[in-house]
């Protein structure tokens, strides 16, 4: 985990979400024998049309948002949120990226708030489904809420 600096706060949280998924996701069975694991973990969605299978499956975790008194005066406790979303090309498999994801940020939990981020919560889930490339991707969003304390150990 990445302690949070005030000076690179946008970056750290996203670090420390990041590190609590890079590496942790298990395998996904799609069938057939194929079996996957996460293709790419970024901070975007990539600019080119994939137009592929083994583009797939993708995470994105997107930077996170603070609410409107970041930073106030004598204010100790910022709430912030977090979306992280899932790409892959079957509606089963998409639940299943979700449910690891949930997993892995729930048992993260305590790492998290060594690095004074706390109450990390699911606010919202959502899915669709579209095709890009020729591909039918299958999405799932979730948003995960957080607070974080700034003043100690000198932040």
């Amino acid at each position: 985990m990445v302690e949070l600096n005030k000076s690179t706060i946008i970056e750290d949280i996203w670090k420390n979400f990041y590190n609590s998924l890079n590496g942790n996701y298990s395998s996904i069975n799609f069938g057939d024998g194929i079996i996957k694991t996460v293709n790419s973990i970024s901070s975007n969605y990539p600019d080119k049309v994939f137009t592929s299978e083994s583009s797939y499956p993708i995470v994105i975790i997107n930077s996170p948002s603070f609410d409107s008194n970041f930073f106030s005066y004598g204010k100790r406790v910022c709430d912030g949120s977090i979306t992280i979303e899932m790409y892959t090309l079957q509606a089963k498999t998409a639940d299943m990226l979700l449910s690891q994801t949930l997993n892995l940020i729930e048992t993260n939990k305590n790492s998290l708030s060594e690095v004074q981020l706390y109450n990390v919560e699911v606010q919202d889930i959502d899915n669709d489904m579209y095709e890009r490339g020729g591909l039918k991707v299958h999405y799932r969003r979730v948003i995960f809420t957080f607070n974080f304390i700034y003043g100690r150990h000198g932040y």
